[in-house]
């Protein structure tokens, strides 16, 4: 959670999301793995392939990500009732909570929104779409385009909106297509 610490000597070892390290070889953020308490029951240790393809794509498109310590997350994503099965989807591949809202944001539609147990990423909140960009797959893709984008039969053409941080960025989306 960010406040738990412990007290240990230099050649201490640690499991981390990349193996055993001893003390003197962590970064400051780096994510230690621990059975403290229920705490475990929140967390996705690793992101699996299929539920790191959900946030980058995600990340992308209609989530949103809560920080709740330095390089841990939690990743909201809202869908319209049309979507309900697509939203219980990634929730069942998160290993998420599903909750139904009754009248969502402006248009006080019903909608699921899924929220994610914490999980570790190795970079900043600011760096997070920089992330998804350089991490997005195939179906990651997929899933953004999904979350925000749209078909034109009628001229056979697609679009994918994105809420890239810099013209840079969307460059770099854009050579992903």
């Amino acid at each position: 959670s960010g406040n738990d610490w412990t007290e240990a000597t230099s050649n201490r070892r640690f499991v981390t999301l990349t193996g055993w390290k001893e003390l003197t070889s962590l970064r400051v953020g780096e994510a230690i793995i621990s059975e403290a308490g229920n705490k475990k029951e929140q967390v996705i240790k690793v992101l699996n392939p299929d539920q790191k393809d959900i946030v980058t794509g995600s990340l992308l498109g209609d989530g949103y990500v809560q920080e709740v310590s330095p390089y841990v997350y939690r990743l909201t994503i809202n869908h319209g009732i049309k979507q309900e099965a697509y939203a219980l989807s990634k929730g069942e591949a998160l290993q998420s909570s599903v909750t139904y809202i009754e009248k969502n944001g402006y248009s006080q539609k019903p909608a699921v929104r899924v929220q994610s147990k914490c999980f570790y990423l190795p970079c900043k909140k600011e760096e997070l779409r920089e992330w998804a960009i350089d991490n997005l797959t195939v179906r990651g893709l997929a899933i953004a385009f999904m979350d925000d984008g749209t078909v034109d039969a009628t001229k056979i053409s697609s679009r994918l909106y994105s809420c890239a941080s810099s013209e840079a960025s969307a460059n770099r989306l854009a050579n992903k297509l």
